[in-house]
């Protein structure tokens, strides 16, 4: 059962980012309604299900590790999987429900999506496995695909605003890719290759660095320039102090898992708080 727990609150960073960024998009083109709020919950769901599927192409490599092993529900062999079945089945027929009433614009973000996903963590492809791929695919799909798809979704014409929040996302995606090769190095020396196995702790750490201090100053300077709405704000500074414990931790201390939680708990709190404002839900 504690198992089956954690695998409903698998990987909540990244599927409570992917809604706020929906809701971000959602905001940006005055769209979020109660009308719009399923879309919202369809690509939260969508990534809890990519991210599933990650970790059972991963399981085989976690065992090998007791911390990972104990956070992955499908590395011990024992565990039933009747709920997890139960769980993805009644998600993909909310997102066919849903995704539905888009046409074809819909069906075409959620083949890409599934494809994405499966490329990223099944042989033979397995992205993640493929150094520079790795990144890239990450750095694409994981944060920036989210607010791509809503916009396709909305039919609207994309903004200068749109672009800096999409190459703020590709940024804080790639960067985050790095942080966690760098928890994994040991792992993945052994169970396979990633860019930070080939290039090496300290120019990945290096990189990490410069990923990170291009992203926070190229959003200090486009808010100082150009402004951004009020209500985006928050989603820069609520993500600011993990982004600033990269700076000095160095290559061999891991991100804190416990400021990771924190994050995406107040970030998933700040998201609702929007949808009910928005929603006329108070």
């Amino acid at each position: 059962m504690r198992k089956t727990s954690r695998l409903l609150v698998n990987h909540l960073d990244a599927w409570v980012v992917a809604m706020a960024i929906v809701v971000a998009a959602l905001l940006v083109h005055a769209q979020l309604a109660l009308e719009t709020l399923p879309l919202v919950l369809v690509i939260g769901s969508a990534y809890w299900l990519a991210f599933a599927i990650n970790d059972y192409f991963d399981a085989p490599q976690d065992r090998l590790v007791s911390q990972k092993a104990d956070g992955n529900y499908f590395a011990d062999n024992e565990t039933p999987r009747r709920w997890f079945w139960l769980v993805a089945t009644a998600l993909i027929l909310f997102i066919i429900l849903v995704i539905t009433g888009y046409g074809w614009t819909g069906w075409l973000v959620v083949t890409i999506g599934a494809f994405a996903a499966w490329a990223y963590s099944a042989p033979p492809i397995r992205l993640k496995e493929r150094p520079g791929l790795d990144l890239v695919s990450h750095a694409v799909f994981v944060e920036s695909y989210p607010y791509v798809a809503a916009l396709l979704l909305m039919n609207v014409t994309p903004t200068l605003l749109d672009g800096f929040i999409l190459v703020a996302l590709f940024l804080s995606s790639l960067s985050a890719q790095l942080e966690q090769q760098l928890r994994d190095f040991d792992l993945d020396e052994t169970t396979g290759r990633t860019f930070a196995t080939v290039a090496g702790r300290q120019i990945t750490y290096r990189l990490l660095v410069g990923v990170t201090l291009t992203l926070l100053v190229g959003a200090g300077t486009f808010y100082l320039l150009k402004g951004v709405p009020a209500y985006l704000v928050p989603f820069g500074f609520i993500p600011l102090p993990a982004l600033l414990h990269r700076l000095w931790r160095g290559p061999s201390q891991p991100r804190s898992p416990g400021l990771v939680v924190a994050t995406a708990l107040v970030g998933l709190g700040y998201t609702i708080w929007l949808v009910v404002q928005a929603t006329g839900l108070n």
